[in-house]
């Protein structure tokens, strides 16, 4: 018996709020014999529940990245400027 393979697709979709600049990933899968909910994430990567997208815009893979990473550095450098004020 021959068993036939098929691979499941994961797409992913980018989101920023026009007004608050958060940032939400959406990953959904396709291709797959069972109806599969999308699952949500924040710039950080982190798992988050199923948010309300009104008032986010699509944005590109490239931009989540940037806006990511420049959100992350920021925050790395309030915490280090904290740090040196309570010494």
């Amino acid at each position: 018996m021959e068993t036939k393979e098929t691979k499941v697709i994961a797409t992913y979709t980018f989101y920023k709020h026009s007004n608050t600049g958060e940032l939400v990933m959406q990953q959904h899968f396709s291709n797959i014999s069972y109806t599969s909910p999308d699952f949500f994430y924040d710039g950080n990567r982190d798992r988050i529940e199923e948010p309300s997208l009104k008032g986010f815009v699509k944005i590109s893979e490239k931009t989540f990245n940037r806006l990511a990473k420049r959100k992350n550095k920021e925050i790395d450098n309030n915490a280090l400027l904290k740090a040196k004020e309570e010494k």
